[in-house]
């Protein structure tokens, strides 16, 4: 079974290889997952702040990473960069 954060991975590597897609390219891009999973981790992951997404034109939005998750991405991996975000929201609920 797929977890929040193993579902938030897939996606965040999909939209690292190819930024500016829309949604429905990242649930072509994710067959392993649904699309509700697809937009539930781009929906946590924006309102979080490491997603941007942009009207292109009358609901459809491109995807991209915040520009701060974009030079994290750039000089570590994806899942070290979800890792610090896990330890850092479990630091702050606490």
């Amino acid at each position: 079974m797929q977890t929040h954060r193993d579902t938030d991975h897939r996606v965040l590597e999909v939209i690292v290889r190819s930024p500016g897609n829309t949604l429905d390219d990242i649930v072509l891009e994710c067959s392993d997952l649904t699309w509700n999973q697809v937009f539930s981790a781009i929906d946590r992951l924006s309102r979080e702040g490491m997603l941007t997404l942009t009207p292109k034109r009358h609901g459809l939005y491109t995807i991209r990473l915040s520009n701060q998750e974009l030079q994290e991405a750039i000089t570590t991996s994806t899942s070290e960069a979800l890792a610090r975000r896990g330890a850092n929201s479990e630091t702050t609920h606490m």
